[in-house]
């Protein structure tokens, strides 16, 4: 038996988030737990490198991409998803996520973050 990484949380006025694991996950450098209060909104940025499978775990969210292309919105669609759904994000897609309702989710990154290498961007106003 192993202990792979105890978990450690962050909690604002949004709610929590925390690293669940950050190895051995074949293909992903980072599984995250995130519980949003309904009206809250998370994201709202871009990766250049990073992409992210979510997986919603209880609640609704509504999910904003914007694909950007030369730091300019090429396109936008929203979606909505519910308890089980997943959907991938890709690198250069600009996400939003408002909670619905209370919720909860998973997100797995092919990268992992750190102090050194923040692969989080925003579009230029």
């Amino acid at each position: 038996m192993r202990i792979k990484q105890k978990a450690t949380f962050t909690r604002d006025a949004r709610g929590l988030f925390t690293c669940l694991l950050s190895e051995g996950l074949h293909g992903y450098a980072d599984l995250n737990y995130a519980e949003t209060k309904k009206g809250e909104t998370r994201g709202n940025h871009y990766h250049k490198t990073t992409g992210e499978l979510f997986i919603v775990i209880s609640g609704a969210i509504e999910l904003t991409v914007e694909k950007i292309e030369n730091d300019t919105v090429v396109k936008r669609e929203t979606h909505t998803f519910t308890r089980f759904d997943s959907f991938e994000i890709e690198p250069y897609e600009n996400h939003t996520i408002r909670a619905l309702e209370d919720s909860t989710w998973i997100a797995l990154l092919t990268e992992t973050f750190s102090e050194e290498k923040m692969d989080f961007h925003k579009i230029p106003e």
